[in-house]
Order: structure tokens, then sequence, then C-alpha cells
């Protein structure tokens, strides 16, 4: 198992990272965009600085061995 970031062609990094936090109860995106600016201004690349934050912030996406997104298992609703 992996984890991953997808950006869209049309989109930044930064909206890539507005997207993966817009559903989130308790993540606001200024949070993790923050994240974000410090890992750049350390020195990381967009696309590195933009896993960083995610992954910091948890939101990363969790693939299996062929790629395929798997459902994140804390997100199973039908379970009490």
């Amino acid at each position: 198992m992996g984890l991953r970031i997808t950006k869209r062609e049309s989109e930044t990094w930064k909206q890539a990272i507005i997207r993966y936090t817009r559903g989130s109860r308790y993540i606001a995106p200024s949070d993790v965009l923050n994240s974000y600016e410090l890992f750049r201004r350390e020195g990381q690349n967009e696309a590195n600085a933009a896993y960083s934050a995610l992954s910091e912030w948890d939101m990363l996406d969790s693939v299996d061995e062929d790629g395929d997104t798997m459902p994140d298992p804390d997100l199973d609703i039908g379970i009490l």
C-alpha cells in the first residue's frame, strides 16, 4: 500500500490541496496551505511540498499495489 496526491492538469498544487481538504470537517484548507508554504520555504519543490503538507495532515490517498485508490477504513460509516 502506498500514498499519493493527484493533481489535475488544469490546477496548481495549491488548488489540488484545496480540493483535497474541501470535504474535511476538521481541517481548514488554510492550515494545509500554511504547511505547504512552510515546506516551500524549506526548499521543497511544489509537488513535494504539497505531498508533505497533505501527509502532515493525513489527507493523502491510499493506493494498492496496482495504483488503484483504496477506501479509507476510518470512513466506514456503516459501523458504529
